[in-house]
């Protein structure tokens, strides 16, 4: 096995492996660079998605699955006032 000529190493990969494992690392960090943009989005939507959720329990009676999401909103003194029943 002769090392690439650009300086790195295949470690454990042999000559036919190396290019593709180096393609599959650019496409997973690809993948996670674009990703990271809409994973913000989506975090910033966690709590109000989870506030929906809380209402939906309440009006349809489900009050120990609105208890679980209380975590999830955060903001404990708005929610005790549409909790106590």
């Amino acid at each position: 096995m002769t090392a690439p000529q650009d300086g790195s190493s295949y470690s454990r990969f042999d000559k036919r492996q190396a290019p593709k494992a180096r393609a599959a690392a650019e496409i997973s960090k690809a993948m996670a660079d674009a990703m990271q943009p809409i994973t913000a989005r989506i975090e910033r939507l966690q709590t109000p998605l989870a506030e929906i959720r809380l209402r939906d329990h309440l009006a349809h009676g489900r009050v120990e699955d609105a208890k679980q999401l209380l975590p999830q909103i955060g903001d404990a003194d708005r929610c005790y006032g549409v909790l106590r029943l």
